[in-house]
């Protein structure tokens, strides 16, 4: 009885042991070890990348691979630290190598490395994100790996392009298309968000840029009145991609922020490439084409021959002739390279026209150029360059051919970039008097039926609605053109209409003050209070969209003490100006081209738009010259107004 009662402790004793056993084996045991090149998800910056890390009982040691231009700095704050999965943050205990709020300027080679201490990783930590701190622009990498296995993305299969499939017939329809773009491994804080859009509509070309929403989309409806091309760029593109839209129907993009980051690393060749970017919806497989067209060949080509513009040393010693001559040549060797290429029919043919509308646009300003080139830049004067202009002008008259003025009535021609700055010649006058001075075209009769529509589309963007003469005109171009600048006319009339209503905004004048005593007396109202200026022009479009992009920022600090000064020049047509500005809250000004000049060489305003930040005391306290993104302008706002 005493030995079977032993026997079943022991056995029960056997029995907890191993299922306690089993419980710890099963349990999450802590990373520890070194892991070299780890691999992460994205991060925001190319000046550091984790090189190594050494888990341990005690500590987590990220070491850092950092690249920037030499002699430039860079910093590491005392705030910097690394998050697990669940949010939980461990605080940098130390460095070597760099000292924590200290700039570290980088050496010749450009090079350096340093580690960084933090706390031990628990058990079940399998990812970290390094987060140095939270001022605007510090470094982050999410999502380095503990365990070596990345999330998976999912991502569309490519749609491919037939070899023998050129560019889409063009069709006149007025409708809206749409452009989408998701961006796969997106956060929010993620820095790098910019979308830029040139588009080349028939009757207008167009700039957007933008911002991803912070689920990494971005979304935006475009009128057109027939398939149009764009160039499109998202950071992490080398250089944009063409794209085409369709009225009416819908073309996306999708982003793998992921394979971006790696293109970039330092150690990319560790790591396995993954799809980058795939396109869907309209014009999928002719999109895709673009973006994944190996340009090396292209450029690897054109270094076998002259394919550049006409030199400045050229032109000093051309005649008429022999520029336009030079300007052939040079153009017939960039086509070449594209026909030697194994790009896909549709981007052969794209670039090839490309290249044909190019070179009308540039013979038709070669008479200016050559002039100038032998005139001005040699120190003579403005009536030689009048004179020695006519002269030239009169034999590019006679030397441009009828098949070289054929590149805009070609198939294809309206995708391209060169169709465009042609466009720009009808768009400051009359199509009689554009033809007075370029004779040339009067052979381009396909263009010449919408010319019409190029001045009043001009007219339009600049705030000015058609007049009678206009209207008249509007009538005889073709439906799908009149309904498309009927509705862009009656959308500005009530826009003007609106801005009328529109109250927070006045109009100032300079007065009798001396151009020193100018930018003090446009700010002495406002003493106390911080304020922005904003150097614009109602011609620049990238001031109107930072304008947009400001509004829900000036709405958010209405109730802080901060004064918005916009400051124009007499370049901005007034009356344009004066319709513009009700939709733009704060103290605005128009300043003579005297008082312009001097206050952009006072602050260095090499550009609009650009920023200046006056605190409460009135110090200049930030500058930027474009638009930055309308949070930054926040964050320096709150910094002026917490002085």
């Amino acid at each position: 009885m005493c030995y079977q009662f032993c026997k079943f402790l022991i056995m029960r004793f056997v029995y907890i042991l191993s299922a306690v056993l089993c419980i710890a084996s099963c349990a999450p045991q802590p990373h520890r070890g070194t892991i070299e090149t780890p691999l992460y998800e994205v991060r925001n910056t190319d000046v550091i990348e984790v090189s190594r890390i050494d888990l341990t009982d005690s500590t987590t040691v990220l070491h850092i691979e950092a690249r920037f231009t030499p002699h430039w700095w860079i910093k590491i704050v005392s705030s910097t630290f690394i998050a697990d999965e669940n949010g939980t943050k461990y605080p940098v205990v130390s460095a070597e190598g760099i000292e924590l709020d200290k700039k570290f300027y980088m050496p010749d080679s450009g090079e350096a490395q340093f580690a960084l201490t933090f706390p031990p990783m628990p058990a079940g930590v399998n990812s970290i994100d390094l987060i140095e701190g939270d001022e605007q622009g510090a470094f982050r990498i999410w999502g380095i790996r503990l365990d070596g296995k990345l999330p998976e993305i999912r991502m569309p299969k490519p749609v491919k392009l037939h070899e023998d499939e050129t560019l889409p017939e063009i069709k006149r329809e007025y409708g809206k298309a749409t452009f989408k773009v998701k961006v796969l491994g997106y956060r929010p804080d993620y820095q790098k968000n910019t979308i830029y859009l040139k588009i080349y509509n028939l009757l207008s070309e167009s700039i957007v840029r933008d911002y991803l929403s912070e689920d990494g989309t971005f979304q935006i409806e475009i009128p057109l009145v027939q398939t149009s091309s764009a160039d499109f760029h998202f950071g992490g593109l080398q250089e944009p991609t063409t794209v085409f839209l369709e009225p009416g129907k819908t073309s996306e993009c999708i982003i793998n922020l992921r394979e971006s980051c790696r293109r970039t690393s330092l150690f990319k060749d560790k790591r396995d490439e993954e799809p980058f970017i795939v396109f869907t919806g309209a014009h999928a497989a002719l999109n895709q084409s673009f973006v994944d067209a190996d340009m090396n060949q292209i450029y690897a080509l054109a270094a076998t021959m002259e394919v550049g513009d006409v030199t400045r040393s050229e032109l000093a010693g051309y005649d008429m002739k022999q520029c336009i001559d030079r300007m052939i040549e040079l153009a017939q060797n960039r086509m070449k390279v594209y026909y030697s290429s194994d790009l896909p029919l549709a981007v052969k043919d794209y670039y090839i026209m490309s290249e044909c509308t190019n070179l009308l646009a540039d013979l038709a300003r070669a008479a200016d150029k050559l002039a100038y080139v032998q005139t001005i830049e040699q120190g003579k004067s403005r009536e030689d360059y009048t004179a020695t202009l006519n002269e030239y002008t009169n034999e590019r008259n006679n030397l441009i051919t009828v098949d070289l003025v054929d590149a805009v009535n070609m198939p294809f021609a309206t995708y391209t970039s060169g169709y465009h700055k042609v466009k720009e010649m009808f768009m400051l006058k009359p199509v009689e008097g554009v033809l007075e001075s370029y004779p040339f075209m009067k052979t381009a009769k396909d263009f010449l039926e919408i010319a019409d529509a190029f001045p009043m589309m001009r007219d339009i963007r600049m705030f000015k609605p058609l007049d009678k003469e206009q209207q008249t005109k509007l009538r005889q171009l073709p439906d799908v053109i009149r309904q498309y600048i009927e509705d862009a006319n009656a959308d500005l009339i009530a826009q003007i209409e609106k801005n009328k209503k529109i109250e927070g905004f006045g109009i100032n004048e300079t007065g009798e003050v001396t151009d020193e005593d100018l930018f003090a007396s446009m700010i002495a109202p406002f003493r106390g209070k911080t304020i922005l200026i904003d150097f614009w022009e109602t011609w620049c479009g990238p001031c109107r969209h930072a304008n947009k992009n400001m509004a829900p920022v000036k709405e958010e600090l209405k109730d802080k003490e901060i004064v918005y000064i916009y400051i124009a020049s007499v370049s901005s047509p007034e009356g344009t100006w004066e319709k513009m500005i009700a939709d733009l809250k704060g103290v605005h000004y128009r300043l003579n081209e005297r008082q312009s000049d001097y206050l952009k060489n006072a602050f260095g305003v090499e550009g609009v738009p650009t920023y200046l930040i006056v605190d409460s005391e009135g110090n200049i306290c930030w500058k930027q010259i474009g638009f930055s993104g309308s949070e930054t302008i926040k964050i320096e706002l709150l910094k002026a107004l917490g002085k």
